[in-house]
């Protein structure tokens, strides 16, 4: 697999867009995907990303009035954003010392 593109892929769906008053549609189409359900990746697939949601994963064509981004020969896993995070507390006020206390601050 490459981790680039799913990296790419993953940052994309992350960065707020500017909102014009119809939603944002946008088509990623011809990559492998891995959507984690446990069956196998899906070649050629469209991803379908309404306003930064995953909103369907399939091999339907794009529809009328969506941006098309190909990502042919590239392999993505939608909605795997932020998989790797440390709960640490470090951001809460220096007074509060219960450890749950800290990560819900």
């Amino acid at each position: 697999m490459r981790p680039f593109a799913t990296l790419a892929f993953a940052a994309l769906l992350a960065v707020p867009a500017a909102r014009p008053l119809q939603a944002q549609l946008t088509a990623f189409t011809g990559a492998t995907v891995w959507d984690g359900t446990g069956g196998p990746a899906r070649p050629n697939a469209t991803v379908l990303v309404r306003d930064g949601r995953v909103v369907s994963v399939g091999t339907a064509a794009p529809p009328a009035g969506a941006r098309v981004v190909s990502l042919a020969g590239r392999y993505v896993m939608p909605g795997l954003v932020d998989a790797h995070v440390h709960v640490t507390g470090r951001w809460a006020p220096v007074g509060v010392t219960d450890p749950r206390a800290r990560v819900e601050a």
